[in-house]
C-alpha cells in the first residue's frame, strides 16, 4: 500500500482539516447559503405564522448565493479543506 502511494501519489486518501462535526454545517453554507437546511414541514411553518418560506438570507436569493460562492473560491477556502464542488461535498 505506502509502494503504491509513493508511486501515485494522488490515490492517497485526503484529509480534510475541518471536523466532522462541522462537515455537515460547511457543506450546507457552500452549497445552499445556510447552515440548517429547511425541511418542508420548516417552510410551511413559517408561511403558517406569516413568514416568508425561506429566511432572506443567501438560502433565498441564488445571486447571494453566487456571490457567496465567489467569496469562498477567491479565498480558496473550498480548496484549503477540500471542497468539491461538482459533488456539492467535503472530500473524505
Amino acid at each position: 500500500m505506502e509502494e503504491e502511494i509513493k508511486r501515485f501519489p494522488l490515490r492517497r486518501i485526503i484529509r480534510t482539516i475541518v471536523p466532522s462535526s462541522f462537515k455537515v454545517a460547511i457543506t450546507n453554507l457552500f452549497r445552499i447559503g445556510h447552515v440548517p437546511e429547511l425541511l418542508d414541514y420548516w417552510i410551511d411553518e413559517r408561511i403558517r405564522i406569516g413568514l416568508e418560506g425561506k429566511p432572506p438570507t443567501a438560502y433565498q436569493d441564488d445571486k447571494v448565493l453566487s456571490e457567496l460562492q465567489v467569496l469562498v473560491k477567491n479565498a480558496k477556502t473550498d480548496k484549503k479543506i477540500g471542497f468539491d464542488w461538482e459533488r456539492k461535498e467535503l472530500k473524505t
